[in-house]
């Protein structure tokens, strides 16, 4: 979801240890070091000097908003999804818990991860399972968390082994900065960081992309037994405020060992779907699903093929689709399901193969007014609600996800596929059913459908009609905090 930020970063070099700032002079290629302690010296002191130090654990609730571009229920107006966290961190073992509540786009998300030193687990309590990951330690993991922190930024800086590459000194707003370049742990993201020369408070921190600079503002410092820290920030990509956060409560030098566990009865998560390597998935005669993590329908017919889903990647899918049947069929039509910027990717290699895109209005106002596309002549038909394609039945129907969403039925394979409103990860068993789930339901319903599986841009498993059904039996429609916990109890 809202989880596929694609971001191209740098690697950065070089070690900096700020205890002793004599020893490490000139030791850097770059970076002035005994200038940059000073720097240092000035941030402990403005964020509570030895209270900044001897900082045990740090407890952060906070309530923000997010919003991606394209990522609205409209391409027109985008609103800004409440996005909840309960984080704790505890700094000197290096174990933190962040656990996230977000409602978006008709979906809801409720995540808990753990790093300690069994490893990282991460919780999905609409599931009420738990799975374990293999994506790294604590500053791999949490590395955006900090940088979200002035306090925590600060703390990292007096106290670790701070990667610094380099130091400038740059106006900003009528005032001096020292801008530190940063890096945490083995976490290939710079952070460039903005001080205070006045008060050592951090004011900013720019991360490079090759899409623009994502700038963080902090903003409306409180305090929290001494400690200063930011209540406010805001995020900007260019010149487009995406994300703000608002109400956020620090409470330091609390035991964080509770918030270390799931809570009670959370399970080992069903074995997955494999899903990591490409593989071409013959359906039914002539109909085939094709992917690794990200799926694309195609269905011969009259002698080339109609692809489903323009996710990233689809040049590749179709390779390994002809490299699998031996048919070098070109791509005719590609239809795209809805206006979402992550499932119109791949609409840029459906034109270089000389595919027509089969789209909805909504989508053709983003391929209009998205730079990426905006100066690219597609060839485009506008579906309407009911069109044949062949052995495709097309309906383009509004749901709480987007106004309109094309939802594409095979009739004599009775396979209907469709995008962000089910996906069926599990070898055994459904997977969890979000309120989008309820109303793919009873849409099915209502159009008279015969499904006997359900197919998804975001899985390669083709969902049995009967395990679609018992997932919906099994939930409740307006389940927003099924688990009942803190985080979004006032929900219920």
């Amino acid at each position: 979801m809202f989880q596929r930020l694609l971001i191209s970063f740098l690697i950065v070099c070089g070690f900096l240890y700020v205890g002793d700032a004599s020893a490490q002079e000139g030791k850097i290629e770059g970076v002035d070091a005994s200038k940059v302690a000073s720097v240092i010296e000035r941030v402990k002191e403005a964020y509570g000097g030895s209270k900044l130090v001897n900082l045990k654990t740090v407890q952060i609730t906070s309530d923000r908003r997010l919003s991606w571009d394209g990522q609205g229920q409209s391409a027109d107006f985008v609103e800004f999804a409440p996005y909840r966290f309960i984080k704790h961190f505890d700094l000197k073992n290096e174990h933190g818990s962040v656990e996230s509540w977000i409602r978006q786009t008709g979906n809801i998300y409720h995540m808990h991860t753990i790093v300690d030193d069994d490893g990282v687990r991460t919780a999905n309590y609409f599931q009420n399972t738990f799975r374990t990951r293999d994506d790294g330690r604590y500053f791999q993991f949490f590395a955006g968390d900090y940088r979200l922190s002035d306090l925590l930024l600060a703390h990292h800086l007096v106290t670790d082994d701070a990667k610094i590459s380099a130091h400038k000194e740059v106006p900003y707003y009528g005032d001096m900065y020292d801008v530190l370049s940063v890096s945490f742990d083995e976490n290939p993201l710079m952070a460039h960081i903005y001080i205070s020369q006045t008060d050592g408070i951090i004011q900013r921190l720019v991360m490079e992309r090759d899409i623009g600079d994502v700038n963080i503002i902090f903003d409306a410092h409180k305090s929290a037994k001494g400690v200063i820290y930011a209540s406010e920030n805001r995020l900007f990509l260019g010149d487009r405020m995406i994300e703000y956060e608002v109400g956020q409560d620090v409470v330091v030098n609390k035991s964080v060992s509770k918030a270390l566990n799931f809570g009670e009865g959370v399970q080992p998560e069903p074995e997955r779907v494999e899903m990591s390597e490409m593989t071409v998935d013959t359906l039914a005669p002539g109909v085939f699903l094709v992917g690794q993590d990200d799926y694309s329908l195609f269905v011969e017919q009259d002698g080339s093929y109609v692809g489903v889903n323009a996710y990233p990647g689809l040049k590749a899918r179709f390779e390994a689709l002809i490299e699998s049947t031996g048919k070098s069929l070109p791509l005719s039509k590609l239809i795209v399901t809805h206006h979402h910027v992550d499932h119109m990717e791949g609409v840029m290699d459906a034109h270089e193969m000389g595919a027509t895109l089969l789209i909805t209005p909504e989508t053709e106002a983003v391929l209009k007014s998205d730079d990426r596309f905006s100066e690219t002549s597609f060839k485009i038909q506008i579906v309407n609600d009911g069109d044949a394609l062949g052995s495709l039945s097309l309906y383009m129907k509004p749901t709480s996800h987007a106004a309109e969403n094309i939802f594409v039925y095979h009739k004599e394979a009775k396979l209907l596929f469709q995008d962000d409103h089910y996906h069926g990860m599990f070898k055994e068993g459904p997977t969890w059913v979000q309120p989008t789930a309820f109303e793919l339901f009873h849409l099915i319903q209502d159009i008279g459908l015969d499904v006997e599986k359900v197919m998804s841009g975001h899985t390669r498993k083709a969902e049995p009609w009967a395990l679609f059904e018992k997932g919906v039996s099994d939930t409740f429609a307006n389940n927003f905090c099924a688990s009942g916990r803190k985080i979004c109890k006032d929900l219920m």
